[in-house]
């Protein structure tokens, strides 16, 4: 996947395109999480720190970006780290698990 696959195919996962005429303070909850991560994923970067990115996402959401994000951590090499309470997430993106008590 090249970065402009990339960027067409995420407004696609996180629907954005009903989400993209609003102002910021219309969006509820799981769109305004849908938009920061679009915003975070069209800036390129060279590293993701996602901090419980899908907490708020309803779950055909989540079903959506979770194998996008591991597509574009696999095939773009993109770095991540993830922060989430959530076992099932934490066992289908990681490579490497650092755990705090």
């Amino acid at each position: 996947m090249t970065n402009s696959e990339a960027k067409f195919q995420f407004e696609e996962v996180l629907e954005l395109k009903p989400l993209i005429q609003r102002k910021a303070y219309q969006h509820l909850g799981g769109e305004a999480q849908c938009v920061s991560i679009g915003r975070t994923l069209l800036s390129s970067p060279n590293l993701l720190l996602l901090d419980k990115p899908l907490t708020r996402l309803y779950s055909h959401l989540k079903e959506q970006i979770l194998p996008f994000l591991k597509r574009m951590k696999d095939e773009l090499d993109l770095p991540m780290i993830y922060v989430t309470h959530d076992l099932q997430e934490r066992e289908y993106l990681a490579a490497d698990i650092v755990q705090l008590k």
